[in-house]
């Protein structure tokens, strides 16, 4: 996800670098609405709230420690061998990830499949891994981290939590009745997901557009000044 949206500028001291990392991964870079990264668990797997829920507790488990493990240890490893190394921790922390998502909500492991499973090979901790991971400091890996898992969360219990609704005329109420009738179950297609992510994508655009916009406006208002003084 390096070019997944601009790095925040670079100066000042390390914990406001980290700051400004973990804020923005939330949303101006938010790693699934910018890069697309992990979309298909989202699209697939996510039409409950409940489904996102379960799965923001095993990524929540996967990448925070992988992050720092590769942090410390990923510029050792070649290029062409991170990916393999990514998915042999993935798997590994697979098992307390999966166990604590199985204590919170029981059968969830059943109920996902092999939505659960494919959480090891997610391509957002593909990418943050071993692309990010290795070249940065450690306080600014752990809020690329904690940045990046929160916004990828936020984003699917939102997609998952409006695709309920109009399915169900409710969330977390498996009795309720759709306000679209019959056109409403079309939310379980993964097609819908994938559109409704489209859409929340071009959202995430618009507003770094804008932010891009304002920025330029206060440069030319500042280069003005100085060619005014002079």
């Amino acid at each position: 996800m390096e070019n997944a949206g601009r790095e925040p500028e670079k100066g000042g001291t390390s914990g406001r670098r980290a700051r400004q990392i973990f804020a923005h991964r939330i949303l101006f870079e938010n790693p699934l609405l910018i890069a697309l990264l992990g979309l298909y668990p989202v699209a697939a797997a996510c039409h409950t709230l409940k489904n996102a829920l379960e799965l923001s507790v095993m990524l929540a488990v996967l990448i925070p420690p992988a992050a720092v493990l590769f942090c410390c240890v990923g510029g050792r490893i070649p290029l062409w061998l991170r990916p393999a190394a990514v998915l042999a921790c993935s798997a590994v922390l697979y098992l307390p990830a999966a166990g604590l998502m199985e204590l919170i909500f029981p059968g969830a492991v059943n109920e996902l499949g092999i939505f659960a499973g494919l959480m090891v090979c997610n391509s957002m901790m593909l990418s943050r891994l071993t692309e990010y991971a290795p070249g940065h400091s450690g306080r600014e890996v752990a809020a690329d981290a904690a940045g990046c898992a929160l916004g990828y969360c936020l984003m699917m219990c939102l997609t998952a939590a409006i695709r309920e609704f109009i399915r169900l005329g409710g969330v977390w109420n498996d009795k309720g009745a759709s306000f679209f009738g019959v056109t409403g179950k079309s939310t379980l297609a993964p097609f819908f997901g994938f559109l409704l992510v489209g859409f929340l994508a071009a959202l995430a655009q618009h507003i770094n557009l804008r932010r891009e916009e304002r920025a330029a406006r206060v440069r030319r208002r500042q280069a003005g000044k100085e060619a005014h003084r002079l």
